[in-house]
C-alpha cells in the first residue's frame, strides 16, 4: 500500500449544503478496497451543518477544505483538485454514493494500460429503492 502521503489518487467531493448527503457519500468512498487514495472534501461555504456532519467522520484519509468562494460545484471541484497531488484524480458528488471495488475496478483499467489518461463508469438512479435507470 502507497503511504498515506502520496496516494495514488485523490478523490476530491465538492459539497454545498449537503447535510444530509454527505457524510454517505464520504463513507461510500472511504470503505473502498482500492488502497492508495484520500478523500479532499472541497466545501463551497456551506451555510447548514455539512462541515459539522463532516467532523463526524474519523478517518485521516479524510480531508476536509473550505474554499475561498463560493464558487459553485466547478469552481469547488478546481479548489478540491489543487489541494492534492496524487497523479489520478476521482471526482464525486456529494449527494452521491459510490457501489464497492468502484475505485479499485477504474484504477485497474488505467494502470492497464499506459495511453489510458481517463476513465468514466456509468450511473444507476434509484428511487424509493427500485433502480430507475
Amino acid at each position: 500500500m502507497t503511504s498515506l502521503n502520496s496516494p495514488r489518487v485523490n478523490v476530491v467531493v465538492p459539497c454545498y449544503n449537503r447535510e444530509h448527503t454527505v457524510t454517505g457519500a464520504v463513507t461510500s468512498i472511504l470503505e473502498q478496497d482500492y488502497g492508495s487514495f484520500n478523500v479532499i472534501v472541497a466545501d463551497d461555504r456551506s451555510t447548514d451543518a455539512s462541515l459539522k456532519m463532516l467532523e463526524l467522520v474519523e478517518d485521516e484519509r479524510l480531508t476536509v477544505t473550505v474554499n475561498e468562494g463560493p464558487k459553485g460545484a466547478s469552481g469547488a471541484r478546481n479548489w478540491g483538485v489543487a489541494q492534492g497531488s496524487a497523479p489520478y484524480i476521482a471526482f464525486q458528488d456529494s449527494d452521491d454514493i459510490w457501489l464497492p471495488g468502484k475505485l479499485s475496478l477504474q484504477m485497474a483499467r488505467l494502470e492497464a494500460d499506459e495511453r489510458l489518461v481517463a476513465c468514466y463508469c456509468a450511473m444507476a438512479t434509484y428511487a424509493g429503492g427500485k433502480q430507475i435507470s
